[in-house]
Protein backbone atom coordinates (compact mmCIF):
# COMPACT_ATOMS: atom_id res chain seq x y z
CA UNK A 1 0.00 0.00 0.00
CA UNK A 2 2.83 2.06 0.26
CA UNK A 3 1.96 3.69 3.77
CA UNK A 4 4.72 4.62 6.15
CA UNK A 5 4.65 1.67 9.08
CA UNK A 6 4.71 3.31 12.00
CA UNK A 7 2.13 6.39 11.85
CA UNK A 8 0.62 2.76 10.47
CA UNK A 9 1.08 1.08 13.54
CA UNK A 10 0.48 4.08 15.84
CA UNK A 11 -3.14 4.13 14.17
CA UNK A 12 -3.43 0.44 14.30
CA UNK A 13 -2.83 0.78 18.36
CA UNK A 14 -4.93 3.87 18.57
CA UNK A 15 -8.02 1.74 17.49
CA UNK A 16 -7.13 -1.56 19.53
CA UNK A 17 -6.91 0.49 22.54
CA UNK A 18 -10.57 2.39 21.98
CA UNK A 19 -11.74 -1.09 21.53
CA UNK A 20 -10.29 -2.51 24.22
CA UNK A 21 -12.00 0.16 26.43
CA UNK A 22 -15.38 -0.18 24.91
CA UNK A 23 -15.32 -3.65 25.61
CA UNK A 24 -14.43 -2.96 29.54
CA UNK A 25 -16.79 -0.46 29.75
CA UNK A 26 -20.00 -2.67 28.61
CA UNK A 27 -18.67 -5.19 30.41
CA UNK A 28 -18.13 -7.42 27.49
CA UNK A 29 -15.39 -9.60 29.40
CA UNK A 30 -18.44 -11.40 30.92
CA UNK A 31 -18.37 -13.39 27.44
CA UNK A 32 -15.41 -14.60 28.64
CA UNK A 33 -17.37 -17.64 30.66
CA UNK A 34 -18.08 -19.66 27.90
CA UNK A 35 -14.20 -20.04 27.47
CA UNK A 36 -13.64 -23.36 28.74
CA UNK A 37 -10.60 -25.68 29.03
CA UNK A 38 -11.00 -26.98 26.04
CA UNK A 39 -10.19 -23.52 24.42
CA UNK A 40 -7.87 -22.25 27.07
CA UNK A 41 -5.55 -25.71 27.00
CA UNK A 42 -5.33 -25.43 23.20
CA UNK A 43 -4.44 -22.14 22.94
CA UNK A 44 -1.62 -22.64 25.45
CA UNK A 45 -0.30 -25.58 23.62
CA UNK A 46 -0.27 -23.52 20.29
CA UNK A 47 1.82 -20.84 22.35
CA UNK A 48 3.84 -23.57 23.73
CA UNK A 49 4.31 -25.05 20.89
CA UNK A 50 5.45 -21.41 19.28
CA UNK A 51 8.00 -20.87 21.84
CA UNK A 52 9.55 -24.43 21.17
CA UNK A 53 9.56 -23.90 17.19
CA UNK A 54 11.28 -20.43 17.98
CA UNK A 55 13.87 -21.89 20.66
CA UNK A 56 14.77 -24.90 18.35
CA UNK A 57 14.18 -24.45 15.13
CA UNK A 58 14.59 -20.36 14.63
CA UNK A 59 17.27 -20.45 17.41
CA UNK A 60 18.88 -23.85 17.39
CA UNK A 61 18.70 -24.62 13.65
CA UNK A 62 19.96 -21.45 12.60
CA UNK A 63 23.68 -21.63 14.14
CA UNK A 64 24.22 -24.25 11.73
CA UNK A 65 22.39 -22.94 8.51
CA UNK A 66 24.66 -21.50 6.04
CA UNK A 67 27.80 -21.67 8.06
CA UNK A 68 31.11 -21.84 6.22
CA UNK A 69 33.20 -25.06 7.23
CA UNK A 70 35.45 -23.28 9.16
CA UNK A 71 37.04 -24.18 12.53
CA UNK A 72 36.48 -20.55 14.08
CA UNK A 73 32.92 -20.29 12.83
CA UNK A 74 31.96 -24.28 14.11
CA UNK A 75 33.17 -23.43 17.62
CA UNK A 76 31.14 -20.79 17.83
CA UNK A 77 28.10 -22.62 16.40
CA UNK A 78 28.72 -25.53 18.92
CA UNK A 79 29.14 -23.11 21.69
CA UNK A 80 25.96 -21.33 21.24
CA UNK A 81 23.78 -25.03 20.89
CA UNK A 82 25.90 -25.96 24.54
CA UNK A 83 24.58 -22.96 25.71
CA UNK A 84 20.98 -23.18 24.62
CA UNK A 85 20.28 -26.51 25.31
CA UNK A 86 22.16 -25.87 28.80
CA UNK A 87 19.97 -22.79 29.82
CA UNK A 88 16.87 -25.24 28.88
CA UNK A 89 18.21 -28.05 31.16
CA UNK A 90 19.06 -26.11 34.54
CA UNK A 91 16.16 -24.11 34.22
CA UNK A 92 13.80 -27.39 34.01
CA UNK A 93 15.73 -29.15 36.52
CA UNK A 94 16.22 -26.07 39.29
CA UNK A 95 12.34 -25.40 38.56
CA UNK A 96 11.39 -29.02 39.75
CA UNK A 97 13.14 -28.68 43.01
CA UNK A 98 9.98 -28.45 45.34
CA UNK A 99 10.02 -32.04 44.92
CA UNK A 100 13.56 -32.17 46.08
CA UNK A 101 14.69 -34.03 49.04
CA UNK A 102 17.42 -32.35 50.21
CA UNK A 103 17.34 -28.44 51.57
CA UNK A 104 14.92 -27.18 53.37
CA UNK A 105 11.67 -25.89 52.10
CA UNK A 106 12.38 -22.36 51.90
CA UNK A 107 15.48 -23.14 49.97
CA UNK A 108 13.46 -25.59 47.58
CA UNK A 109 11.25 -22.87 46.76
CA UNK A 110 13.72 -20.61 46.20
CA UNK A 111 15.59 -22.54 43.67
CA UNK A 112 12.29 -23.35 41.77
CA UNK A 113 11.12 -19.65 41.50
CA UNK A 114 14.43 -18.45 40.29
CA UNK A 115 15.54 -21.26 38.02
CA UNK A 116 15.43 -19.94 34.98
CA UNK A 117 16.95 -16.67 35.81
CA UNK A 118 19.82 -18.33 37.95
CA UNK A 119 20.51 -20.36 34.54
CA UNK A 120 20.86 -17.52 32.02
CA UNK A 121 23.23 -15.77 34.86
CA UNK A 122 25.13 -18.84 34.80
CA UNK A 123 25.54 -19.80 31.20
CA UNK A 124 26.51 -15.74 30.21
CA UNK A 125 29.02 -16.44 32.78
CA UNK A 126 30.17 -19.81 31.14
CA UNK A 127 30.53 -17.86 27.75
CA UNK A 128 33.24 -15.32 29.27
CA UNK A 129 35.42 -17.82 31.05
CA UNK A 130 38.29 -19.71 29.82
CA UNK A 131 38.85 -20.25 26.29
CA UNK A 132 35.18 -19.42 25.60
CA UNK A 133 35.93 -16.11 25.41
CA UNK A 134 37.83 -15.94 22.31
CA UNK A 135 34.31 -17.53 20.75
CA UNK A 136 32.38 -15.08 18.87
CA UNK A 137 28.67 -15.46 19.19
CA UNK A 138 25.75 -13.01 18.72
CA UNK A 139 24.68 -11.37 21.97
CA UNK A 140 21.62 -9.18 22.19
CA UNK A 141 21.73 -6.29 20.14
CA UNK A 142 20.39 -3.39 22.38
CA UNK A 143 21.58 0.54 22.48
CA UNK A 144 24.11 2.31 24.57
CA UNK A 145 21.62 4.86 25.58
CA UNK A 146 18.16 5.23 26.15
CA UNK A 147 16.76 6.64 22.71
CA UNK A 148 14.48 5.62 20.25
CA UNK A 149 15.39 2.49 17.90
CA UNK A 150 15.09 4.73 14.87
CA UNK A 151 17.91 6.81 13.51
CA UNK A 152 15.69 8.62 11.24
CA UNK A 153 13.42 9.30 14.42
CA UNK A 154 15.99 10.35 17.34
CA UNK A 155 14.99 12.46 19.36
CA UNK A 156 11.24 12.22 18.01
CA UNK A 157 9.41 10.29 20.42
CA UNK A 158 5.94 10.36 19.70
CA UNK A 159 4.71 8.80 16.29
CA UNK A 160 3.96 11.55 13.52
CA UNK A 161 0.32 10.64 12.99
CA UNK A 162 -0.71 13.04 10.13
CA UNK A 163 2.75 11.83 8.06
CA UNK A 164 0.01 9.54 6.69
CA UNK A 165 -2.95 9.63 4.15
CA UNK A 166 -6.55 9.65 5.98
CA UNK A 167 -7.91 6.35 4.43
CA UNK A 168 -4.33 5.00 5.85
CA UNK A 169 -5.64 5.67 9.27
CA UNK A 170 -8.94 4.61 8.50
CA UNK A 171 -7.60 1.11 7.10
CA UNK A 172 -5.88 0.62 10.54
CA UNK A 173 -9.38 -0.06 11.99
CA UNK A 174 -8.91 -3.92 10.22
CA UNK A 175 -5.38 -4.85 12.28
CA UNK A 176 -6.51 -2.98 15.13
CA UNK A 177 -9.30 -5.15 15.60
CA UNK A 178 -7.22 -8.00 15.01
CA UNK A 179 -5.28 -7.09 17.74
CA UNK A 180 -8.80 -6.79 20.04
CA UNK A 181 -9.08 -9.98 19.34
CA UNK A 182 -5.74 -11.78 20.01
CA UNK A 183 -5.21 -9.23 23.49
CA UNK A 184 -9.23 -9.89 24.31
CA UNK A 185 -8.39 -13.96 24.43
CA UNK A 186 -4.96 -14.05 25.52
CA UNK A 187 -4.75 -11.72 27.54
CA UNK A 188 -8.18 -12.95 29.89
CA UNK A 189 -7.26 -16.90 29.05
CA UNK A 190 -4.05 -15.57 30.73
CA UNK A 191 -6.03 -14.13 33.51
CA UNK A 192 -7.92 -16.96 33.92
CA UNK A 193 -5.06 -19.83 33.98
CA UNK A 194 -3.33 -16.95 36.75
CA UNK A 195 -6.50 -17.70 38.89
CA UNK A 196 -7.09 -20.85 38.22
CA UNK A 197 -9.21 -22.31 40.99
CA UNK A 198 -6.57 -24.71 41.79
CA UNK A 199 -4.12 -21.73 43.29
CA UNK A 200 -7.15 -21.52 46.03
CA UNK A 201 -7.17 -17.58 45.63
CA UNK A 202 -9.46 -15.64 48.13
CA UNK A 203 -9.00 -12.23 46.67
CA UNK A 204 -12.21 -11.29 43.69
CA UNK A 205 -11.34 -10.98 39.90
CA UNK A 206 -11.55 -7.89 38.05
CA UNK A 207 -11.53 -8.78 34.12
CA UNK A 208 -13.09 -5.41 33.49
CA UNK A 209 -11.14 -3.06 35.01
CA UNK A 210 -7.74 -5.47 34.05
CA UNK A 211 -8.67 -5.10 29.60
CA UNK A 212 -9.59 -1.47 30.22
CA UNK A 213 -6.09 -1.13 31.77
CA UNK A 214 -4.52 -2.71 28.95
CA UNK A 215 -6.29 -0.53 26.26
CA UNK A 216 -4.81 2.76 28.23
CA UNK A 217 -1.23 0.48 28.25
CA UNK A 218 -2.13 -0.10 24.32
CA UNK A 219 -3.26 3.92 24.16
CA UNK A 220 0.77 4.96 25.34
CA UNK A 221 2.70 2.31 23.13
CA UNK A 222 0.60 3.22 20.24
CA UNK A 223 1.25 7.06 20.62
CA UNK A 224 5.45 6.46 21.13
CA UNK A 225 5.00 3.37 18.25
CA UNK A 226 6.51 0.72 20.25
CA UNK A 227 5.06 -2.86 20.57
CA UNK A 228 2.18 -3.43 22.84
CA UNK A 229 1.98 -5.82 26.29
CA UNK A 230 -0.63 -7.69 27.79
CA UNK A 231 -0.68 -10.74 30.11
CA UNK A 232 0.95 -13.93 28.31
CA UNK A 233 1.12 -17.51 28.78
CA UNK A 234 2.72 -19.18 30.01
CA UNK A 235 4.28 -15.77 32.26
CA UNK A 236 0.85 -15.16 34.13
CA UNK A 237 0.13 -18.35 35.48
CA UNK A 238 3.82 -19.16 35.95
CA UNK A 239 3.85 -16.01 38.22
CA UNK A 240 1.42 -16.79 40.20
CA UNK A 241 2.43 -20.20 41.11
CA UNK A 242 5.87 -19.31 42.52
CA UNK A 243 3.76 -17.25 44.69
CA UNK A 244 2.14 -20.32 45.82
CA UNK A 245 3.16 -22.64 48.74
CA UNK A 246 3.01 -25.82 47.90
CA UNK A 247 2.86 -29.62 49.37
CA UNK A 248 3.77 -32.86 48.30
CA UNK A 249 0.05 -35.23 47.83
CA UNK A 250 -1.23 -38.64 45.87
CA UNK A 251 -4.15 -38.32 44.03
CA UNK A 252 -5.47 -41.13 42.19
CA UNK A 253 -2.29 -43.10 43.34
CA UNK A 254 -0.39 -40.66 41.49
CA UNK A 255 2.35 -38.13 43.60
CA UNK A 256 1.43 -34.42 42.48
CA UNK A 257 2.07 -30.63 43.78
CA UNK A 258 -1.34 -29.43 45.91
CA UNK A 259 -1.10 -25.68 46.30
CA UNK A 260 -1.96 -24.87 50.42
CA UNK A 261 -1.79 -20.68 50.12
CA UNK A 262 -0.84 -18.17 47.54
CA UNK A 263 0.63 -14.62 48.74
CA UNK A 264 -1.66 -12.15 46.91
CA UNK A 265 -0.17 -9.13 46.70
CA UNK A 266 1.08 -6.71 44.03
CA UNK A 267 4.44 -6.02 45.14
CA UNK A 268 6.19 -8.56 43.22
CA UNK A 269 4.34 -7.18 39.94
CA UNK A 270 5.22 -3.56 40.91
CA UNK A 271 9.15 -4.86 41.51
CA UNK A 272 8.86 -6.68 38.35
CA UNK A 273 7.62 -3.78 36.37
CA UNK A 274 10.71 -1.34 38.50
CA UNK A 275 13.11 -3.94 37.32
CA UNK A 276 12.56 -4.08 33.82
CA UNK A 277 12.68 -0.19 33.55
CA UNK A 278 16.10 -0.14 35.51
CA UNK A 279 17.57 -2.20 33.23
CA UNK A 280 16.56 0.27 30.67
CA UNK A 281 18.85 3.01 31.50
CA UNK A 282 22.62 2.52 31.78
CA UNK A 283 24.76 1.53 33.13
CA UNK A 284 21.94 -1.76 33.33
CA UNK A 285 21.18 -1.36 29.82
CA UNK A 286 25.19 -2.63 28.93
CA UNK A 287 24.49 -5.77 31.35
CA UNK A 288 21.67 -6.77 29.14
CA UNK A 289 24.00 -6.29 26.14
CA UNK A 290 26.18 -9.54 27.57
CA UNK A 291 23.65 -12.09 27.19
CA UNK A 292 24.11 -14.52 24.46
CA UNK A 293 21.47 -14.92 22.32
CA UNK A 294 21.17 -18.60 22.30
CA UNK A 295 20.74 -18.24 25.97
CA UNK A 296 17.51 -16.19 25.23
CA UNK A 297 16.84 -19.58 22.63
CA UNK A 298 16.97 -21.86 25.73
CA UNK A 299 14.59 -19.85 27.54
CA UNK A 300 12.17 -20.19 24.94
CA UNK A 301 12.88 -23.84 25.31
CA UNK A 302 12.08 -23.63 28.82
CA UNK A 303 8.69 -21.57 28.64
CA UNK A 304 7.50 -23.93 26.00
CA UNK A 305 8.34 -27.38 28.10
CA UNK A 306 6.82 -25.24 31.48
CA UNK A 307 3.63 -24.61 30.11
CA UNK A 308 2.84 -28.32 29.94
CA UNK A 309 2.42 -29.53 33.16
CA UNK A 310 -1.62 -29.24 34.41
CA UNK A 311 -2.03 -29.10 31.02
CA UNK A 312 -4.85 -31.90 30.08
CA UNK A 313 -4.45 -31.76 26.30
CA UNK A 314 -0.93 -32.10 26.71
CA UNK A 315 -1.58 -34.93 29.64
CA UNK A 316 -4.09 -36.94 27.07
CA UNK A 317 -1.34 -36.51 24.30
CA UNK A 318 1.65 -38.42 26.44
CA UNK A 319 -1.13 -40.67 27.25
CA UNK A 320 -1.43 -41.42 23.36
CA UNK A 321 2.45 -43.23 23.64
CA UNK A 322 2.03 -44.74 27.61
CA UNK A 323 1.58 -48.43 27.96
CA UNK A 324 -1.62 -49.17 28.38
CA UNK A 325 -0.93 -50.61 32.10
CA UNK A 326 1.30 -48.10 32.69
CA UNK A 327 -1.38 -45.29 31.96
CA UNK A 328 -1.94 -42.71 35.27
CA UNK A 329 -4.00 -39.08 35.77
CA UNK A 330 -4.71 -37.23 38.45
CA UNK A 331 -7.90 -36.51 37.07
CA UNK A 332 -10.74 -38.62 37.13
CA UNK A 333 -11.67 -38.75 33.19
CA UNK A 334 -9.10 -41.67 32.51
CA UNK A 335 -10.98 -43.66 34.38
CA UNK A 336 -14.60 -42.40 33.72
CA UNK A 337 -14.39 -42.18 30.02
CA UNK A 338 -13.80 -44.88 27.03
CA UNK A 339 -10.35 -44.49 26.19
CA UNK A 340 -10.94 -44.98 22.27
CA UNK A 341 -12.81 -41.45 22.92
CA UNK A 342 -10.24 -40.07 24.55
CA UNK A 343 -7.87 -40.73 21.69
CA UNK A 344 -10.84 -39.49 19.47
CA UNK A 345 -10.86 -36.19 21.67
CA UNK A 346 -7.50 -35.36 22.10
CA UNK A 347 -6.67 -36.01 18.07
CA UNK A 348 -9.14 -33.69 16.82
CA UNK A 349 -7.63 -30.73 19.47
CA UNK A 350 -4.22 -31.85 18.05
CA UNK A 351 -5.48 -31.64 14.51
CA UNK A 352 -7.23 -27.97 15.17
CA UNK A 353 -4.21 -27.16 17.15
CA UNK A 354 -1.51 -27.87 14.28
CA UNK A 355 -3.69 -26.25 11.85
CA UNK A 356 -3.73 -23.23 13.14
CA UNK A 357 -0.12 -23.22 14.43
CA UNK A 358 0.88 -24.00 10.39
CA UNK A 359 -1.54 -20.40 9.62
CA UNK A 360 0.46 -18.53 11.95
CA UNK A 361 3.27 -19.75 9.44
CA UNK A 362 1.92 -18.37 6.61
CA UNK A 363 0.94 -14.54 5.13
CA UNK A 364 -2.11 -15.21 6.74
CA UNK A 365 -1.06 -15.98 10.29
CA UNK A 366 -2.38 -12.36 11.44
CA UNK A 367 -5.65 -13.89 11.77
CA UNK A 368 -5.18 -16.72 13.91
CA UNK A 369 -7.04 -14.92 16.90
CA UNK A 370 -9.46 -15.33 15.07
CA UNK A 371 -9.40 -18.70 14.75
CA UNK A 372 -9.05 -19.10 18.28
CA UNK A 373 -11.85 -17.69 19.28
CA UNK A 374 -13.63 -19.62 17.03
CA UNK A 375 -12.76 -22.40 19.26
CA UNK A 376 -15.47 -21.35 22.15
CA UNK A 377 -18.42 -22.39 19.99
CA UNK A 378 -16.95 -25.42 18.39
CA UNK A 379 -16.60 -27.22 21.73
CA UNK A 380 -20.12 -25.46 22.94
CA UNK A 381 -22.50 -26.78 19.85
CA UNK A 382 -20.11 -29.64 17.57
CA UNK A 383 -18.42 -31.14 20.00
CA UNK A 384 -20.85 -32.73 22.38
CA UNK A 385 -22.39 -34.30 19.52
CA UNK A 386 -19.10 -35.96 18.46
CA UNK A 387 -17.75 -37.10 21.50
CA UNK A 388 -20.46 -38.14 24.60
CA UNK A 389 -18.23 -37.50 27.52
CA UNK A 390 -17.00 -33.56 26.26
CA UNK A 391 -17.88 -32.40 29.73
CA UNK A 392 -16.25 -35.14 31.66
CA UNK A 393 -12.76 -34.43 29.08
CA UNK A 394 -13.46 -30.69 29.41
CA UNK A 395 -13.72 -30.74 33.18
CA UNK A 396 -17.29 -29.57 32.73
CA UNK A 397 -20.60 -30.88 34.48
CA UNK A 398 -21.57 -33.79 35.64
CA UNK A 399 -19.19 -36.77 35.67
CA UNK A 400 -20.00 -40.15 35.23
CA UNK A 401 -20.87 -42.67 38.13
CA UNK A 402 -18.60 -45.64 38.25
CA UNK A 403 -21.38 -48.43 37.88
CA UNK A 404 -21.82 -51.01 41.06
CA UNK A 405 -21.03 -48.43 43.48
CA UNK A 406 -23.01 -47.81 46.55
CA UNK A 407 -23.39 -44.87 48.47
CA UNK A 408 -23.08 -45.34 52.40
CA UNK A 409 -23.20 -41.10 52.93
CA UNK A 410 -23.48 -38.05 51.60
CA UNK A 411 -23.55 -34.54 53.12
CA UNK A 412 -23.97 -31.21 51.16
CA UNK A 413 -22.92 -27.79 52.19
CA UNK A 414 -22.51 -24.02 50.76
CA UNK A 415 -19.13 -22.60 51.13
CA UNK A 416 -17.49 -19.62 50.12
CA UNK A 417 -13.79 -19.48 48.88
CA UNK A 418 -12.11 -17.12 46.67
CA UNK A 419 -14.59 -16.12 43.78
CA UNK A 420 -15.85 -19.08 43.43
CA UNK A 421 -19.41 -20.02 45.93
CA UNK A 422 -21.82 -22.86 45.86
CA UNK A 423 -22.41 -26.35 47.23
CA UNK A 424 -20.48 -28.90 47.84
CA UNK A 425 -21.19 -32.47 47.47
CA UNK A 426 -19.36 -35.03 49.26
CA UNK A 427 -19.98 -38.96 49.28
CA UNK A 428 -18.39 -41.85 50.77
CA UNK A 429 -18.83 -44.98 48.86
CA UNK A 430 -18.38 -48.73 49.09
CA UNK A 431 -16.87 -50.40 46.48
CA UNK A 432 -16.36 -53.97 45.79
CA UNK A 433 -12.64 -54.26 46.32
CA UNK A 434 -12.48 -51.97 49.13
CA UNK A 435 -13.82 -48.76 51.40
CA UNK A 436 -12.63 -46.09 49.16
CA UNK A 437 -13.72 -42.19 49.67
CA UNK A 438 -15.01 -40.67 46.28
CA UNK A 439 -14.18 -36.90 45.57
CA UNK A 440 -13.81 -37.06 42.25
CA UNK A 441 -17.59 -34.67 41.77
CA UNK A 442 -17.97 -32.40 44.71
CA UNK A 443 -19.02 -29.24 42.30
CA UNK A 444 -19.16 -25.75 42.73
CA UNK A 445 -21.70 -23.40 41.15
CA UNK A 446 -19.99 -20.34 40.22
CA UNK A 447 -22.18 -17.46 40.97
CA UNK A 448 -23.16 -14.43 39.17
CA UNK A 449 -25.28 -12.19 41.72
CA UNK A 450 -28.00 -14.58 43.49
CA UNK A 451 -28.42 -16.90 39.99
CA UNK A 452 -26.29 -19.93 39.29
CA UNK A 453 -24.91 -19.34 36.05
CA UNK A 454 -22.08 -22.94 35.80
CA UNK A 455 -21.68 -25.73 37.82
CA UNK A 456 -18.27 -27.22 37.03
CA UNK A 457 -16.40 -30.13 39.23
CA UNK A 458 -13.90 -29.37 41.38
CA UNK A 459 -10.51 -30.95 42.00
CA UNK A 460 -9.96 -33.72 44.78
CA UNK A 461 -7.12 -31.32 46.38
CA UNK A 462 -9.84 -27.95 45.82
CA UNK A 463 -12.11 -29.81 47.77
CA UNK A 464 -10.30 -30.67 50.52
CA UNK A 465 -8.45 -27.47 50.63
CA UNK A 466 -11.93 -26.11 50.53
CA UNK A 467 -13.27 -27.97 53.31
CA UNK A 468 -10.07 -27.09 55.72
CA UNK A 469 -10.38 -23.02 54.77
CA UNK A 470 -14.23 -24.05 56.23
CA UNK A 471 -13.66 -25.98 59.12
CA UNK A 472 -11.02 -22.91 60.18
CA UNK A 473 -13.79 -20.45 59.82
CA UNK A 474 -16.00 -22.44 61.79
CA UNK A 475 -13.13 -22.29 64.38
CA UNK A 476 -12.96 -18.72 64.44
CA UNK A 477 -16.47 -18.16 64.42
CA UNK A 478 -16.37 -20.55 67.15
CA UNK A 479 -13.82 -18.82 69.94
CA UNK A 480 -15.42 -15.28 68.56
CA UNK A 481 -18.47 -16.52 70.06
CA UNK A 482 -16.24 -18.12 73.39
CA UNK A 483 -14.66 -14.73 73.97
CA UNK A 484 -18.30 -12.73 73.34
CA UNK A 485 -19.71 -15.23 75.97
Amino acid sequence: LGLPFVPFYGWTQIWAALMHMLLAVTNMCDLIRWVTRYSCETFGVLIAVIYLWTGIVDGIGGYFWGIPGSDKKMRGAYLQLIVALGTAWVALTLSGARSWRILNRTCRELIADYGASFSIIVWTLIVYVGQNRGTVIPLLDVPTDFVTTSEERRGQWLVDFVAIPWWGGVLAIIPGFVLTVLFFFDHNVSSLLAQAPEFGLKKGTAFHWDFFVVGVGILLTGLLGIPPTNGLIPQAPLHTKSLCRFKQTEVNGVQREVVTGCAEQRVSNLMQAFLIGLFSFPPFLMIIGLIPQAALDGLFIYMGFASFPGNQFAERTGLLLVQPSLRTSTHGYLTRVPFREIVGFTLVQLVICGCIFGITKTPAGMAFPVLIAVLVPFRRFLLPKMFPHTDVLDHEGLPVETPGDDEDDRYDYPFEYGHLGGTIQRRLKHTRKAHSEDLQYQGYVEMRGDRPRKVVPLDPDLVGKIECVQEKMQEKKERDREREG
